[in-house]
């Protein structure tokens, strides 16, 4: 422990050496030790090679053993992994400051990388040494202030030795700020202090210096200073008095600068085509702008100066238009059906003769907010055409299946319910018994199902294709 500053030197700064596509790097955990302890590293492994590589991590020292998790050690291509490498004493260790080399090797591709870290081994025997404070401090605090706002103040503070420091006093000072707090440092540990203060909201814009000092046994054995800002401010505030008659609103702002200093800025009202036609203000707005949808007021305010605006929104005269256009929707909504259904044809395989086989889609979608229950989805393949038969027809597979002899081939999908605002799609093949010429309409599909306990039936869109001659 003669040469102090040159350990906690070498504890701190490792370096790393690389070796083709394996490039390593490390970082001391604890490498200070006793002869019965163990140092430990991170050492990180990066792997600029494309292919995964099983490492063997290990030292040529016989003084020492070496261990690492994860174990077994591997990387993959174009990946940076840690490993945690442990160095235990072995018979043959001794004390004092020395360097272990520690060595990756990848045995397929026969690549290795070595490294040198730093390790003090203690002996029971050595005497405590007497250790100056040395301190190292750090401030964030912000150059500029807004007094309406906390102020945050981190300190950084770090013990750069093995003094064990205790009652080290903190004091804060500036013009805005005056504060102390009283803090424990154990040897080359380090803590971050957290702070936050108020200040009034109506502090005048000013430049004023922070400084931080660090107090040991009545002694200052640190010192920082940040010169910050109080910054001038002024803000709008608004508020507003509406008034809701029949088919009439009354809005009255007043807008307030609440800040120190004057103020030119817009005030905006939204608006639309149609609301400007039924809206009245006072004063008149400076700026309309129905593409963006707003009225727009250009003020100019001392501190603590009023603007008032009037809105007003009459619109009895659309009073008639409105009720028979709600009387209109509350009709469609209440005898709407909640389940919709079409019908989509596609073509497979075109020849050059027309058409012979064909993929038929079925789109059924809840549109409402409610469960549909017991549903049964009917199709339609018309005798000219037959069914092709799939291990999995479409999203479901079919109930039934039934042939007749005039209308052709009926398929059934049963199921349970179908989810609020749920989409399926339902899909099978059908090939005709001779090639088509021109164009091919096929039949419409219909679902029924219950809704509060009445059955609806609901047809889809007879599906056209269509083959140019």
């Amino acid at each position: 422990m003669k040469k102090g500053i040159i350990i906690l030197t070498l504890l701190i700064l490792l370096v790393g050496l690389t070796h083709a596509d394996l490039k390593i790097t490390a970082e001391s955990v604890e490498n200070s030790i006793y002869l019965d302890e163990q140092a430990v590293f991170y050492v990180f492994v990066n792997n600029t090679d494309s292919h995964s590589k099983n490492l063997n991590i290990f030292t040529s020292d016989i003084k020492w053993y070496v261990d690492s998790e994860p174990s077994p050690a591997n990387i993959l291509g174009n990946q940076k992994k840690k490993f945690t490498v442990t160095l235990l004493p072995s018979a043959w260790a001794h004390t004092g400051s020395q360097s272990v080399k520690i060595i990756v090797e990848s045995p397929n591709s026969k690549e290795k990388s070595t490294l040198q870290v730093p390790v003090f081994v203690k002996s029971y025997d050595d005497s405590p040494k007497e250790y100056s404070p040395s301190i190292e401090l750090r401030i964030s605090y912000p150059k500029e202030i807004d007094p309406r706002e906390p102020i945050p103040l981190e300190l950084y503070i770090r013990n750069r030795n093995r003094l064990d420091i205790k009652n080290l006093q903190i004091l804060i000072n500036s013009e805005l700020i005056n504060d102390n707090k009283i803090i424990n440092l154990e040897p080359l540990s380090e803590t971050k202090e957290n702070m936050q203060y108020m200040i009034d909201p109506n502090t005048k814009p000013k430049e004023d210096i922070l400084e931080v000092s660090l107090i040991y046994n009545n002694k200052t054995v640190n010192r920082e200073r940040i010169n910050h800002e109080v910054i001038a401010y002024s803000e709008f505030k608004e508020s507003q008095d509406k008034i809701k008659g029949l088919f009439k609103i009354s809005t009255d702002y007043i807008v307030t600068n609440n800040g120190n200093i004057k103020k030119k800025s817009n005030f905006k009202v939204h608006t639309t085509v149609l609301q400007k036609l039924f809206t009245k203000t006072d004063p008149k707005p400076d700026t309309t702008n129905l593409k963006n949808q707003y009225f727009e007021w250009s003020l100019d305010l001392q501190p603590n100066e009023e603007a008032h605006i009037s809105v007003v929104r009459n619109y009895r005269p659309a009073l008639y238009l409105i009720l028979m256009s709600i009387i209109v929707l509350m009709v469609y909504f209440i005898y709407r059906s909640p389940v919709l259904i079409k019908k989509e044809s596609i073509v497979v395989g075109p020849s050059d003769d027309g058409i012979s086989e064909m993929k038929v889609l079925l789109h059924l979608r809840n549109r409402s907010a409610e469960l549909i229950e017991n549903l049964t989805l009917t199709d339609l393949v018309s005798p000219i055409a037959n069914l092709v038969k799939q291990e999995h027809l479409g999203t479901l597979e079919p109930t039934k299946i039934l042939k007749h002899h005039k209308k052709g081939t009926i398929i059934k999908w049963e199921f349970e319910v179908l989810e609020p605002f749920e989409e399926r799609i339902i899909s099978y093949r059908i090939k005709t018994r001779m090639t088509i010429v021109g164009g091919l309409t096929l039949p419409s599909a219909k679902i029924k199902f219950l809704r509060k306990d009445t059955e609806r039936v609901v047809k889809s869109n007879k599906s056209q294709v269509s083959f140019g001659l």
